[in-house]
């Protein structure tokens, strides 16, 4: 193996502990373990002759499944375990990907769409193989193919893979961005990790040639000599003898930026997570941590200021990038549009008024005063927040960062180069604007005049295009109405 082979490979390869599917499994039937005749005391766990009975299997082969010793390659299997134990189509995808990265859900697919329709109905009941088959069939979809039962003899072969080559060393290689280098509110959790799966392979001459597979679909194809440049490919099927390598490679790629991805997805990664965007012309912050307090109730609370209103909801699922991506991005990404279950609270009294109700358990007290507790600490978090974008010590939109001293660029940003008289310099790749002000349209005919700063301060504050900017100036006199 030649030197630049060695050093590429010092990566580290990452992969999933075989145990944590189990740990997934063990922790869903303790949540379901009160919903099945068993008192708390009794049981800890929804028993697996049930969930076996439930899935018209063994509780042998069940126990083999879920240990991995006799490991199921039907992803319908993993999805029906998890109907059985109750689980919501988000939860059904974190077992697929701890179960040797099964694909997720996708919502494009009208049979996923289906099983994510019936998940979202019956989540936190106990279900059986026979209701989701039911499901299925009624709305003409082929029932949940758990178990084969056709002889070895009677099977079909997989067509032949062909790789002639012997694949020396296999990694997973993730590429980690350092932070959001904008220092911005809309691009703190912007998808900047890549992942790409590498094969080294050894041709029968001896020479070894580098295969990567990145998770956006670039395929490269390096054969390490000074004279030449890696290969760029966009489709397996160009790259001839190394077809088959790719696919599997792309498919690692994809499942292990899913398995990225998803802890983004969840809050509990962080100590909190802020996020501001302009909705209806008016500032909205939104602020979620997850209740490290009280872990074992699995909460997570999302403070929103909108519509000069202060809005907790709570849930157990993350429902931050809900908030921060826009319902095409989220379920680009996590493959799923479901909507996260939430309780919602609009007000301190609303809470206050529900604990004056004589009729409340003791224990729903103590929650309902939790939650009114962390209102107000939450309140009071996204006042700060709003206090610090009103006083530019944070941004939706930092120009300073995003452009460093070309913060006339904003005019590019808006297309306005010509209303305020720009001059291009091609040494600098620079624009600088001939005007400080300059009349603009908003698409209505109305003309409003907007100083350079007050465009630059538009940007600031997440402004979307150079209607909004003439609309709000218009109905409230100053681009920082959006903030009271």
């Amino acid at each position: 193996m030649n030197k630049l082979s060695k050093d590429f490979f010092e990566s580290e390869i990452t992969e999933i502990d075989k145990s944590d599917f189990k740990k997934f499994i063990d922790k869903q039937r303790e949540k379901r373990r009160g919903e099945v005749g068993y008192n708390y005391n009794r049981r800890k766990y929804y028993p697996l002759d049930l969930i076996a009975k439930n899935l018209g299997i063994t509780k042998e082969m069940l126990q083999k499944r879920i240990n991995k010793q006799k490991p199921t390659n039907k992803r319908d299997f993993v999805i029906a375990l998890c109907a059985v134990l109750g689980c919501d189509s988000d939860e059904t995808n974190t077992a697929m990907r701890l179960y040797n990265y099964m694909p997720a859900f996708d919502v494009d697919n009208a049979r996923d769409d289906c099983i994510i329709e019936f998940l979202e109905e019956h989540a936190e009941q106990i279900s059986s193989i026979e209701d989701i088959n039911s499901f299925l069939v009624n709305r003409n979809y082929p029932e949940l193919n758990i178990i084969d039962h056709r002889s070895k003899r009677n099977s079909v072969k997989n067509p032949e893979v062909y790789r002639p080559y012997k694949v020396v060393k296999k990694a997973m290689r993730i590429y980690y961005d350092e932070g959001d280098q904008y220092d911005s509110l809309e691009t703190a959790y912007d998808f900047r990790n890549k992942c790409a799966t590498v094969f080294l392979i050894e041709k029968n001459n001896g020479t070894n040639i580098l295969l990567e597979a990145w998770s956006d679909g670039e395929l490269l194809i390096d054969s390490h000599t000074d004279c030449n440049l890696p290969k760029i490919f966009y489709n397996p099927d160009d790259t001839e003898e190394y077809r088959d390598y790719f696919i599997e490679m792309y498919q690692l790629a994809v499942q292990e930026q899913q398995k990225i991805d998803a802890y983004l997805n969840d809050t509990r990664n962080y100590p909190f997570r802020l996020g501001a965007e302009l909705e209806n012309d008016t500032i909205r912050v939104f602020y979620e941590q997850y209740n490290y307090a009280f872990p074992e109730r699995n909460e997570y609370y999302l403070m929103e200021y909108i519509d000069k209103q202060f809005i907790l909801s709570v849930s157990t699922q993350s429902m931050f990038m809900r908030e921060y991506l826009s319902e095409d991005e989220y379920g680009k990404h996590f493959r799923t549009n479901s909507n996260i279950k939430r309780i919602t609270y609009n007000s301190i009294f609303e809470i206050e008024n529900q604990l004056e109700n004589s009729r409340l358990q003791s224990y729903d007290i103590r929650i309902l005063k939790s939650r009114l507790a962390i209102f107000k600490c939450l309140q009071r978090k996204v006042t700060e927040a709003l206090e610090q974008i009103r006083d530019r010590k944070i941004f939706i939109r930092n120009l300073g960062e995003i452009w460093s001293s070309k913060s006339d660029e904003v005019c590019r940003y808006f297309h306005v180069e010509k209303e305020y008289e720009c001059i291009y310099d091609e040494g600098s790749d620079e624009i600088f604007a001939g005007k400080s002000n300059a009349e603009l349209t908003d698409g209505k005919g109305n003309m409003v005049i907007v100083s350079l700063e007050e465009l630059k301060r538009a940007f600031e504050l997440g402004f979307k295009d150079v209607s909004q900017i003439c609309r709000v100036k218009l109905n409230s006199g100053s681009i920082e109405a959006v903030l009271e």
